[in-house]
Parts: structure tokens; sequence; C-alpha cells
């Protein structure tokens, strides 16, 4: 066995594959703590039997609590074991995974590693890895981060269901299609790449879903439920008193479970609108009446997870939601166009991300790598934007600016989806159904607009 070779991520980079951010020049921002140290050992290496120019290298590779990766690759297969901690971890558009002490892992090669963290930020992480490599290939490279470039000119994509009045688009994991609620219907359909709907959930308990979630490895969908009064399933207890989430199989739309949310405010308004997974299967909703984001564990357990006067306001207030790999949810605020910064960790030590603008209507967001949100803006009784954004932060969402906008028109769209390295749009009309006046609405039954899917951009590179 060769003596151990200790090795510094700071040394050699490149080399080593070491996974930090390169440092900022002093003058551009306000000093900052380092980057929570990962360091990798080479344990051993012995020439590969039978295979001229291969070695098989074994790693004990140590993250600091709070240590994250920058996107990398990998050359070859490597596995893994962790012997000590958890970390969380993505690999292109697959499902995030959670590994824990005690569990083996694979990392496929040559396919983007756009996520690797510790799961912890007061506990190191420590692991084996093992890889049979061409003699002097690092087993870790520095890989581009996707960037999004907004574009217009696609035809849209029809959905073919009458007065659907979606407001949530989601990429579905298996097949060629999308995932849309509805609004009006309290229903979610499967969306061909043809137009074609077929209702996936009906569940009586639904008034109107706002916001869809979907978590591939356990094969299941959550819904929002709220009721506004504006769907043709009306909730027992009136408009605005509905608050839940519904979890569906996947693949069948059965149900599985339907969590009551009213019961933590039960005085309060209720709007349950956004909604987004963490690694664990955690999710955390977003509600635009009363000033609360809430968590519901994966058996079902539900809490307040932050509560803040900084969320009230007029109309409509917390909206979209995504979970940030480095352990933060980012979530928007439609009725003044703030964006928040909320740690996983210690949710009370949240923060407006400092913006050049407001995004006033702020609705859907749909992250890009680490570093890009696309949010989507419809429109308040006194704003209008109409338009997707592309935000950009170097800061770990400190702060961030605009690189790119395209309006979109009176359409009132909704969400933003990614699918096979596109960025998708839900033109949604939504207006139109709300805005409407109780007898009014029966022409719009076969006289409303229809919805349409629009391709408003792609990642590049």
């Amino acid at each position: 066995m060769m003596r151990p070779c200790f090795l510094r991520t700071r040394a050699a980079l490149l080399a080593l594959g070491a996974l930090l951010p390169a440092a900022r020049p002093a003058a551009a921002q306000p000093p900052r703590a380092a980057a929570p140290e990962i360091r990798r050992q080479l344990l051993d290496r012995r020439p590969a039997e039978g295979a001229p120019g291969l070695e098989t290298q074994l790693w004990l590779i140590d993250y600091a609590p709070g240590a994250s990766a920058p996107s990398h690759h990998h050359p070859v297969v490597g596995i893994g074991y962790v012997i000590e901690g958890a970390f969380d971890s993505t690999f292109a558009d697959q499902a995030p995974v959670h590994v824990g002490a005690g569990q083996s892992f694979v990392d496929p090669a040559r396919i983007e590693h756009r996520v690797f963290r510790n799961s912890s930020s007061t506990r190191p992480l420590k692991m084996l890895v093992a890889y049979t490599i061409p003699s002097g290939t690092p087993p870790v490279e520095l890989t581009a981060a996707p960037r999004a470039q907004l574009k217009s000119g696609a035809s849209p994509l029809v959905i073919n269901r009458p007065a659907l009045y979606p407001e949530t688009l989601a990429a579905h994991p298996e097949g060629h299609q999308f995932l849309v609620s509805s609004l009006r219907e309290g229903a979610v359909y499967t969306v061909g790449l043809d137009g074609k709907a077929k209702k996936l959930v009906a569940d009586p308990r639904l008034s109107s879903i706002l916001g869809i979630a979907v978590d591939p490895r356990s094969g299941r969908l959550l819904v929002t439920n709220s009721d506004l009064g504006a769907g043709v399933q009306r909730s027992v207890r009136g408009p605005k008193k509905e608050a839940g989430v519904g979890v569906y199989e996947l693949a069948s739309g059965r149900a599985l479970q339907y969590v009551d949310l009213r019961g933590l405010l039960p005085e309060a308004d209720h709007l349950i609108n956004g909604i987004a997974l963490d690694s664990q299967g955690n999710a955390y909703v977003t509600d635009s009446l009363s000033p609360v984001i809430y968590k519901l564990e994966p058996g079902g357990k539900a809490s307040v997870f932050l509560r803040s006067e900084e969320f009230e306001g007029a109309g409509i207030n917390l909206n979209g939601i995504v979970v940030h790999p480095q352990g933060f949810l980012l979530v928007v605020k439609k009725s003044s166009g703030v964006l928040y910064r909320v740690p996983l960790g210690d949710p009370q030590r949240f923060a407006r991300v400092q913006l050049p603008a407001s995004f006033i209507g702020g609705d859907g967001l749909q992250l890009v790598g680490m570093q890009q949100l696309v949010l989507v803006a419809n429109k308040t009784p006194a704003t209008a934007l109409q338009a997707a954004f592309v935000l950009e932060s170097s800061d770990d969402w400190r702060s961030a600016r605009v690189v790119e906008t395209q309006a979109l028109g009176d359409v009132y769209p909704t969400s933003c989806t990614l699918r096979d390295g596109k960025l998708y749009v839900l033109s949604s009309h939504l207006d139109e159904w709300i805005g409407a006046r109780e007898g009014a609405r029966e022409a719009l039954l076969t006289q409303g607009r229809q919805a349409e899917i629009l391709q408003i951009g792609a990642l590049t590179p």
C-alpha cells in the first residue's frame, strides 16, 4: 500500500477534482467567510490487472459542515460508501437522492453532477469512493453551469380541454407529457405533446388546485387544495377556508393521503398555493392569504415552518416557491414583488434577496442550475408585467440581477417548468375565469380562451 497522501482542495483545484468556487476579487464585494472545506485523501492506488493504463484508486473524502460542490462530472463510474453523516445529490435531470451513514452509492460517468452537498450544517460528512480510471486522470472535473436563454418563436401547444383554467405546469418524469392542475375543476391532467388532456387526479375533496409537486423517487404527486369560490367543486367550509395537501400515486392518480392544514391556523383565511420538495421528501407550502410557510413531512406530519408579519399584504402574497440544493428556499411575494431566501436549517433567519426591481405579480419559479432562477410574473390590479425574467446570483442568493427578460403578452402566465433542456410557461388565462361574474362564466365554458403551453427558451452550456 502506498503512503497516504493528504490533499487540500485549494492546493490543486483541477488536478484533484476539488470542488470549491473560485475566489472573487476583494474589490467586488465585502469580505466573506471562507467556504467550508472539502478534503480528499488518496488512500491507495493499484494498477488494474489486465487493463494497461488503468488504475484503481481509493479515496477518503471529508466535507465540512455546510460544504457543497459546484457542478461537475466524473469521467468514470465511482462506487462509494458513507462512513459518517449524510449528503444530498442530484445528477442532471434525475430525481434528488439523500444518502446517509451505512449506505452505498454509485456516481455515474459523464453525467452532470449538478448538486452535491453535506446535508448538515453542524456535522461533517465522511465517505469512501473507489474509481478505476486512466492513470493521471482526475476523478472529478468541473462542469460549466447551464444557463437559461429566452427566445420565442416555437408554436404554442394548445391544451385540448376547454375551460380547463390551469394554474401549475410540471414536466412528467415518465414519457413525453406534462402535468397541469385545474383551478376550475380541482383536478390534475396529463397533457401529451399533441395537446390531448387526460384526467389523472379526480378527488371530491379538491376544490381548486394551485400548486403541484412531483416526487419521482417515491412515485408521489402532491397537490395543494383551496377554495376561492371559483371552482365547480365547492368546499363545505366555504371560500378562503379550505387548506390542504393531497398526495396521490403518480402512475395512477390513486389517493394516498390527504393532510388538512386548516387546523394549524383555524381562524385564518387561506389560499394554499405553491409547493416544493426537498431531497428528503419534505414539502414546503405557501399560503397566499396567511403569512406562513408550512412544512409537510413524508409521513404526513404538518407544521408551521415559518410565520412572519413580513409576509402580510393586500391581495395575493406568498406564491411561488423552490428548494435550492444549497439548503434554502426561494419564495416570491406576489403583491410586493419581493423574493425571499429562507434557510431550511434556521428559517427565522430569512431575508430579502436584493434585487434591482420589484417583480409585482411574481408567480411561478424555476431553478436553472445553482445560480439562475426563472421568475414568471402575471398581474395584480395595479401592475401587469406579464413576462418571464431570468435572475442570476453570484453570492448564494443574497442578491441577484436580471440577465434576460421576455414579454409574454396578455396570457396570465402562472408557472414555468424544464423539460428536456427546454423552458416552458403556462398560458393560463386564469384572470378571465376568476374575474368573470357568476352569470358570465357559463359562456366561458365554450367561448373562453384555451390554455397553452409556451416554449420560451432553452438551456445552453
